[in-house]
C-alpha cells in the first residue's frame, strides 16, 4: 500500500469476527492504526444486528488491548450471487448492517471506510475483488481515511481539492458549494440510458457495451450516488462547459453526457452481461461426448460452490469430479495415441519393405 510505510496485512484462517477476536487474543497485533474488514461471511448466517454487536465487542476488546491505537472499520462489501433472491436478501442485510456500523463508529470514535463505488465489474467471482480493478479501488478508498492518520498527503487529492473549492461571495451568509439537483436526476433518464445502445446515435460515443437491470434497490443506490461530491462535480462540469456550436462540440457534449449516464448506471443497476467477443475454443482430438459431460458437471458444481463456499459435501463432490476429469483426459490421450500407432503400422511395414528392395 505504501512505499515508505510499514503495513502488515493479516489474512485470518477463520474469516469471521470470531476469527478476528482470536487473532487479537494472540497478542501479535501491535499497530497505531488498525483496520478491520470483517462481517461479510457472518452476515450470510446471522442478522445485521447480531453482526454489529459482535463488531462492537471486537472494538471494545481492541481498545482494552491497544488503548492508543486508532480503529478503522471498513464497511461490508457487496456480493453478487448468481441466485437473484440470495443477492437481494444479502443486499438488504448489507445496507442495514452498514448503517448500523456507521452509527457504531460514531459512538466509539472509530473511523469508517465506505466502498460505495465498488460494482460487479470489480469482482472476479461475485465475492472476491479482482486484481485489475477491484483491489486498486479498494486500496484507494482505504487511503482516503488512512492517509490523514499517518501523515501522508496525496497529490491527486490536493489538486482536486484546490480545483473544486470556490471562494465565498461577498455578502453571502450561507454559501452552498452545489446547486440543488435538477430534472437530470430523475431516474427515468437513467432507465432510458440503459437502452441507449438501441438508439440511432453514433456508436463511437453512445454505445454502452454492457446490459443492465433496474432492481428494487437501484433507486436507493441512485440517490446515494447522486449525493456524492464527485457525481455532482461531474454534472456541474457538464452544465458549465461552453461547448462549440459545431459537430465536434456536439460530439464532445454527447461523449461527456454518456460518461455521466454510464457512471450512474454502473453504480446503481445490476450488470447482467458484458458484450465481449468470445475466443473460439479449438476442440482437442481426444475430446468426446463423455468428457464433455464430465466437464459440464464440474462447471455446474463450481457455480454452486461459489454460492455455498462452506458446503463440505459440495466441495468434496467438486474435487472428486475434478480428479475424474483429469483421469479421463489422461485415458483418452493414451487411447488416441494407441489408435494412431495402430493406423500407422501398415504404412511402417510398407516403408520397411520398400527399403529392403532398394
Amino acid at each position: 500500500m505504501y512505499r515508505f510505510k510499514k503495513v502488515s496485512i493479516t489474512t485470518l484462517r477463520d474469516k469471521t469476527i470470531q476469527g478476528a477476536k482470536e487473532f487479537l487474543e494472540t497478542g501479535k497485533m501491535n499497530a497505531k492504526n488498525i483496520l478491520f474488514q470483517v462481517g461479510s461471511n457472518d452476515l450470510e448466517v446471522i442478522q445485521p444486528k447480531n453482526v454489529v454487536e459482535e463488531i462492537e465487542q471486537l472494538i471494545i476488546d481492541t481498545k482494552k488491548s491497544l488503548p492508543k491505537s486508532q480503529i478503522i472499520i471498513s464497511q461490508i462489501l457487496p456480493r453478487f450471487y448468481r441466485n437473484q433472491n440470495l443477492e437481494q436478501e444479502y443486499e438488504v442485510k448489507k445496507v442495514e448492517c452498514n448503517q448500523l456500523l456507521y452509527e457504531l463508529c460514531k459512538r466509539y470514535e472509530a473511523y469508517y471506510v465506505q466502498h460505495e463505488n465498488l460494482t460487479q465489474v470489480h469482482f472476479q467471482d461475485g465475492i472476491h475483488l479482482n486484481k485489475q480493478r477491484g483491489i486498486k479501488l479498494y486500496v484507494r478508498n482505504l487511503k482516503e481515511i488512512v492517509n490523514p492518520l499517518i501523515g501522508v498527503k496525496s497529490d491527486d487529492q490536493d489538486s482536486s481539492r484546490n480545483h473544486h473549492v470556490r471562494e465565498k461571495p461577498d455578502g453571502a451568509s450561507n454559501f452552498t458549494r452545489y446547486r440543488q439537483p435538477n430534472k437530470m436526476y430523475n431516474n427515468s433518464l437513467l432507465k432510458g440510458c440503459i437502452s441507449m445502445q438501441n438508439m440511432n446515435i453514433d456508436r463511437k460515443y453512445s454505445e454502452i457495451d454492457m446490459t443492465f437491470k433496474w432492481e428494487t434497490i437501484s433507486k436507493e443506490k441512485l440517490y446515494t450516488v447522486l449525493e456524492e461530491s464527485s457525481t455532482r462535480d461531474e454534472i456541474l462540469g457538464y452544465e458549465n462547459t461552453p461547448f462549440e456550436i459545431n459537430c465536434s462540440g456536439v460530439e464532445r457534449a454527447e461523449q461527456q453526457l454518456n460518461n455521466i449516464f454510464k457512471t450512474l448506471t454502473m453504480r446503481s443497476c445490476k450488470i447482467i452481461k458484458s458484450f465481449r467477443k468470445k475466443k473460439l475454443k479449438k476442440k482437442k482430438p481426444w475430446e468426446d461426448r463423455e468428457l464433455a459431460d464430465v466437464k459440464k458437471t464440474v462447471s455446474n458444481l463450481a457455480k454452486l460452490l461459489r454460492i455455498n463456499p462452506y458446503n463440505l459435501n459440495l466441495r468434496n463432490n467438486f474435487l472428486g469430479h475434478c480428479k475424474l476429469c483429469k483421469k479421463l483426459i489422461k485415458r483418452k490421450k493414451i487411447n488416441l495415441k494407441r489408435k494412431y500407432l495402430v493406423s500407422f503400422q501398415p504404412l511402417e511395414i510398407q516403408i520397411l519393405n520398400n527399403i529392403g528392395n532398394y
